[in-house]
């Protein structure tokens, strides 16, 4: 299926992959960006505005929050500008991440008619648990005015359309990626150990109930301490503090992924940590009801179960344990599936697509 509007993409991300771009006529001459996408078709360039050259003072500021909190601000609100300046032409449509501060603030400021341009696609929005009154509102804000949010999965439509009352056809749900396949699979021989990891959203608390009293060693990574929260680790859990391309060898190298989420989130979580152990032939259990279903065949290519049930998530591991041969089914795919639909390349050429056809039907 070839799209010829974003309620076709609604309906179908993946009939993006059949669009030639060079046969839009009404196409932007340029799309302005906070983060850094590759070049799209002939006549259409990525312009990224860049954090202010010394934006990397932060680092040197890291031990005094109060210069690092006012650099990062200034550095946000200098992007902000940059992307509001790009987006006055009426040949510019904006594809901008709210995973910072530069593209919530220029989110915010595009709401106000005076300063509002052309059509924007906003993408990567990454909420709280509990955002509270003021965020809640000026989140709502945000996805009310820009053009179109993509998400990356389906029950977060229907999470924010209740929370921040925002219509249905404000969203898309656009997949999201392996962000290892950003290179070939790190070729690491199978050891005997599972391996979980991340912050966002994590509920160790439920996998640490599931691998207790076990003989497999469980390796979990986190870099933030306060996400054990005060945990007891069982004895054949080991935990490490692994950040890339280290992260990546201990997911290579394990014979499984074990992820629990936490219950009753907004948003998705922990998508490229899954994808990404596809991406290496990893069996994946998953104890998550927002994202997983949207990227798993329950049973074929990995094995989801309710988020909070440390009872099926002991069952399904050990299933998997106990039959190599059949985990290396589900793992190999997990990688093929990856390969077919969930790739980097995929994924930010999608995302152009996605935008070029927005400025299309807009005009």
């Amino acid at each position: 299926m070839r799209p010829s509007t974003v309620a076709d993409v609604q309906r179908d991300p993946f009939c993006l992959d059949g669009l030639d771009l060079k046969t839009l006529e009404d196409r932007p001459r340029v799309i302005v960006s906070n983060e850094v996408f590759p070049p799209v078709v002939d006549g259409v360039s990525v312009r990224y505005i860049a954090p202010p050259p010394w934006a990397v003072l932060r680092r040197v500021c890291s031990r005094i929050p109060p210069a690092n909190s006012l650099l990062g601000w200034m550095g946000a609100l200098l992007v902000a500008g940059g992307l509001l300046l790009g987006m006055r032409r009426r040949d510019a449509v904006g594809l901008v991440s709210l995973g910072d501060r530069s593209g919530i603030l220029f989110c915010l400021l595009n709401s106000f008619r005076w300063f509002r341009g052309g059509p924007v696609l906003a993408y990567r929005v990454l909420l709280p648990a509990n955002p509270g009154r003021l965020k809640t509102y000026l989140i709502g804000r945000i996805l009310r005015n820009v053009t179109l949010t993509a998400v990356w999965s389906r029950a977060q439509i229907e999470n924010y359309h209740r929370v921040f009352k925002c219509p249905r056809d404000k969203f898309v749900f656009l997949p999201y990626k392996a962000n290892h396949s950003k290179s070939a699979a790190f070729p690491m021989p199978v050891g005997d150990y599972i391996f979980s990891g991340g912050n966002s959203e994590r509920d160790y608390k439920t996998l640490f109930e599931a691998v207790r009293g076990l003989s497999i060693p469980v390796i979990v990574s986190v870099t933030r301490p306060t996400v054990m929260g005060g945990l007891t680790v069982p004895k054949n859990v080991i935990l490490v503090n692994a950040v890339e391309p280290a992260f990546e060898r201990l997911m290579a190298g394990a014979r499984m992924l074990a992820l629990c989420l936490k219950e009753d989130i907004l948003r998705g979580s922990g998508e490229a940590t899954m994808l990404n152990a596809m991406w290496h032939g990893k069996p994946v259990v998953i104890a998550d009801d927002v994202s997983a279903p949207d990227y798993i065949n329950d049973g074929v290519d990995g094995f989801i179960v309710p988020a909070g049930s440390s009872e099926q998530m002991r069952c399904r591991i050990l299933e998997l344990w106990k039959d190599p041969l059949f985990a290396a089914r589900v793992g190999e795919a997990g990688r093929g599936k990856i390969v077919r639909l969930y790739t980097h390349q995929q994924y930010k050429t999608r995302m152009q697509a996605l935008a070029l056809l927005m400025f299309h039907r807009s005009k």
